[in-house]
């Protein structure tokens, strides 16, 4: 993993990636807003699982932890979920019902610990109130982005992702002929759907991040963006949707593991769980 590193006030984001042959690298971005009663968003990959955790406990006590926001059931933002509620006996677990359901397929939850939490339904965590909100694309129908009043910090989840050439802490550092690029290929392939929307209900689903008015939006999948906000959704509507995603080929996988077979960094990966 990248460092963490704070974006604002008492928030810190933890910068995982990993390698997408021939297109770059791909972030994970948990994050931990150390408040009065600290929250983690979201709870990164099994894969990654010592590190995430040594990172997490690095920066807040694990008895201290109060809530564990999880924004949908994909596996690289609930991977972890089942070890932190053991390690963090006083903290409750914040979900939205169709999150709890789809979770339970795969974990075995307290519900006794379950806070359900919806769309613009305030949760007070003590020194300020965080909201889900859904942001305009996602992968998952429990998908909810998380909304911070004190901050302004928009964790947008699986929008506004990119795939980067380099590791960066701020979109805007990068070269933007590259980023943009990065940006339509990650959500033309975790969203195909895309495709088929109608331009005035997604402008509409955009414009709703727009009168959040946030500061900053740390996306799951690419780089925290700082500023420019508007620029970012005027991104978004603009993708060109009828465009040919091409994925990695079998030269590409090849090429990043070539001792091995392609399918090896897939074994590694189980063998380190």
């Amino acid at each position: 993993m990248q460092t963490p590193f704070q974006i604002a006030k008492d928030t810190y984001v933890l910068p995982f990636t990993m390698s997408i042959p021939g297109r770059g690298l791909l972030y994970l971005n948990s994050a931990l807003i150390r408040g009065k009663q600290p929250m983690l968003v979201d709870c990164g990959a099994a894969v990654q699982r010592d590190e995430y955790l040594n990172a997490i406990f690095a920066l807040v006590e694990p008895r201290d932890i109060r809530w564990i926001f999880v924004s949908h059931d994909d596996r690289d933002h609930s991977g972890n979920v089942v070890q932190l509620l053991e390690l963090c006996p006083n903290a409750r677990l914040v979900v939205n019902f169709q999150c709890a359901t789809r979770l339970t397929k795969e974990y075995v939850l307290p519900i006794e610990r379950l806070t359900f939490v919806d769309e613009y339904t305030a949760l007070d965590i003590g020194d300020r109130k965080v909201v889900p909100v859904r942001p305009p694309i996602f992968d998952s129908p429990a998908t909810r982005g998380l909304w911070d009043s004190k901050t302004r910090v928009f964790f947008s989840i699986d929008s506004f992702g990119c795939v980067v050439p380099q590791h960066t802490e701020n979109a805007w550092d990068l070269d933007q002929a590259a980023y943009v690029s990065g940006f339509n290929w990650w959500n033309l392939a975790n969203t195909p759907w895309l495709a088929f929307t109608d331009p005035q209900k997604m402008a509409h689903m955009v414009d709703r991040v727009r009168r959040l008015e946030p500061s900053i939006i740390v996306p799951y999948h690419g780089p925290v963006v700082q500023g420019q906000i508007d620029r970012l959704c005027t991104q978004l509507l603009s993708i060109p949707v009828d465009e040919t995603i091409v994925f990695p080929s079998q030269d590409a996988f090849n090429s990043l593991y070539p001792e091995s077979d392609s399918l090896s960094f897939l074994r590694e990966a189980h063998e380190d769980r």
